[in-house]
This record gives C-alpha cells, sequence and structure tokens, in this order.
C-alpha cells in the first residue's frame, strides 16, 4: 500500500517553507548559452573527429553566419519505491543453527526490516524470512548426495568417438596402403572413461551440492525501484530526447515525501508538467511503498548555429556543458576511399 493517497492531506496549502523556496525560483538567474564562434567551431572540430567517415573540409572552410543561443529546461520527477515479494527455496544445508516454526510466527513481509543500500538506484535483496526454515532429505538424490551420470547413464564409459566403438582406426602408407591399426585413444577397447563423471558413473547432485539434505525456507524478495519521468522544453529543432542526458545547471531541486507541485515559475509549462507527473505518481505504484521523491529542474545549454560551405546554408547545435555537436546534414560524412 502507498505511503502516500491522493486523499491523504485535506489541507493543500503548501507549507511556509515550500512556498518560500517556489518563490525563490523567480530569482534565481542562469546564464543563457553564449557560444563564441571559436567555440562553435572547436566543437564541431571534436564532433567530426569522433565519426572516422567525415571529411575535415567543411569544419575547417565553414563560415558561421549566425550563433543563437537558447536553454533548454528539463523537469525530472523520481519515486523511489519498494516492492516486496516471497516464495519458497531451497539451498543446500551445511550445517549451523536453523530458524523454525518452533520460535515463532513469522512476522508479515513489510514488517522485516531491511534499508536500501542506496537512494534513488535500482537493486535487488534477499532475505530469509524468520522463523520458515526445516531442514529435508534432498529429495533429487534421495539424501545420498550424488545421482546416476545422464551422459553415460551410470556405466562410467562412453563410445569412443575416435573409432566409433571399433576399437581399430585405418590408416594410410604410401608404401603399405591402407591397414587396420589399433585406436590410439581406446587403446582397442571401443569405449573411453566418461568425461563428465570421471568414470565413477555418478556425479554430485546439483540440489544438494552433496551434502544430503536440504534447507527450506520461505525467502522475501525486496526490490528498490526508482520510477521516473521526466518533461523537456526545447524551442529549436534539435530533438528533445538529446536533451535527457547530457549535463546542465540545476535551477531547482526538492528531496522528501512526498513532493509538492512546482507552482510559482514563470513558465506555465513547467508548473503544469510538475503538477501532472506528482499526480500521476501519486497513484501510478499501489503495490509497492512509496521510500523517497525528488524533483529536479534544470537549464540545458543549447546554441544553434547557422552556417554556410560550398554555397549551402546549414545549421548545426551545440549542447549540453559537454558540448556535444548535433549536425545530421553535415556535407562529406563518407570520405572513405577504396585502394
Amino acid at each position: 500500500m502507498p505511503l502516500f493517497s491522493p486523499n491523504c492531506r485535506d489541507d493543500r496549502r503548501q507549507p511556509p517553507s515550500l512556498i518560500y523556496c517556489y518563490d525563490n525560483i523567480l530569482n534565481i538567474n542562469f546564464s543563457v548559452a553564449e557560444l563564441n564562434e571559436q567555440q562553435c567551431r572547436e566543437a564541431m572540430f571534436q564532433f567530426v573527429s569522433e565519426n572516422c567517415c567525415y571529411s575535415k573540409g567543411p569544419a575547417q572552410e565553414m563560415v558561421i553566419d549566425k550563433i543563437i543561443p537558447h536553454n533548454a529546461l528539463h523537469y525530472t520527477l523520481e519515486t523511489f519505491c519498494e516492492g516486496r515479494s516471497t516464495g519458497y527455496v531451497n539451498e543446500p544445508f551445511r550445517g549451523g543453527m536453523i530458524d523454525g516454526p518452533e520460535n515463532g510466527m513469522p512476522p508479515p513481509p513489510f514488517a522485516i526490516p531491511c534499508n536500501p543500500d542506496s537512494m534513488f538506484d535500482d537493486h535487488v535483496k534477499l532475505l530469509e524470512v524468520p522463523h520458515t526454515a526445516t531442514v529435508r532429505p534432498c529429495h533429487m538424490c534421495d539424501a545420498r548426495g550424488w545421482v546416476r551420470c545422464r551422459v553415460c547413464h551410470g556405466w562410467g564409459q562412453n563410445r569412443c568417438n575416435t573409432c566409433g566403438g571399433d576399437g581399430r582406426v585405418t590408416r594410410h602408407d604410401p608404401e603399405r596402403g591402407s591397414y587396420q591399426d589399433m585406436c590410439f585413444r581406446c587403446h582397442g577397447d571401443g569405449r573411453v572413461s566418461c568425461n563428465r563423471c570421471g568414470g565413477d558413473g555418478r556425479v554430485t547432485c546439483k540440489e544438494c551440492d552433496g551434502y544430503c539434505n536440504l534447507k527450506c525456507f520461505i525467502q522475501m524478495k525486496v526490490t528498490y525501484c526508482n520510477h521516473k519521468g521526466d518533461h523537456i522544453i526545447e524551442k529549436t529543432d534539435l530533438p528533445d530526447e538529446l536533451i535527457r542526458d547530457v549535463q546542465g545547471s540545476v535551477v531547482f531541486e526538492q528531496v522528501m515525501l512526498p513532493v509538492w507541485p512546482i507552482s510559482a515559475y514563470p513558465l506555465d509549462e513547467i508548473n503544469q508538467c510538475s503538477n501532472n507527473l506528482c499526480n500521476q505518481h501519486r497513484t501510478a505504484f499501489q503495490t509497492e511503498k512509496y521510500l523517497q521523491q525528488r524533483q529536479q529542474l534544470r537549464a540545458v545549454p543549447v546554441t544553434e548555429v547557422h552556417y554556410s560551405w560550398d554555397d549551402n546554408n546549414l545549421r548545426f547545435w551545440v549542447y549540453g556543458k559537454e558540448r556535444k555537436v548535433y549536425c545530421p546534414d553535415y556535407p562529406k560524412q563518407c570520405c572513405c576511399t577504396i585502394l
């Protein structure tokens, strides 16, 4: 059951501290990306060097006509949840203490203490449910610790692949011609020791690992899952999805449970997407326990560059603090020659 639900609060007013934080968004100033011509050209050189078949000529000869700076906005909402499930498992019993039903009733899944290794990272933990363990004879080998080898069917030997079980092989000699000789692998027996069992006809039982007994218990699987939703506002022709994986400046970040939708940002689209995502996440994961939420608004620099080369007017974009380049129409994309 979720830790909170849409109806868990009658008073929907934001706490004063949060109102103060959101009001401060109005006062946050982040500079628009302003790259000069040399920086744009260096970014293009780096882009060309990463594509082995691209010719360096256009990057060296292009004339930059216009540089237009922009900022893309990337809003993300993360809801870190915990899900628990149980099931019976067996493992080899190698001795030691057993926490069985005689020690009490097993606790319900969410009463068992378990903390995540790190917040907002997907990972899984496996725990033994207290008071559920028992020791039983292995059902696979009848508590013997071994099973019959499936390769040789318990005989310990297999037919020789070299001679086909005949014990002799045909050899060819320039002087003697073809003649029969004893198989060098099986020494004329026609059978060889089984590689799987070493000739014993038995192999260690995989279920009990040779210990004859199994420890049977209920195992709890704790799944920590970070559910993520985002919204990108980018006004140029640069594909929006490219903004998702590059660095930018954090305009606003909040970590709490639950987070409150942004409502005081000057751009109404940010307020609307924050409200929509928060409402979606409140009821989306009904079978999981909500542990924490985090929302973040980033400004990602984007520079649109207009350039000309060989009487063609073209564009490319420099985006992110890494200054990655998006240039789908780069001329001379294949300069490889076959000698």
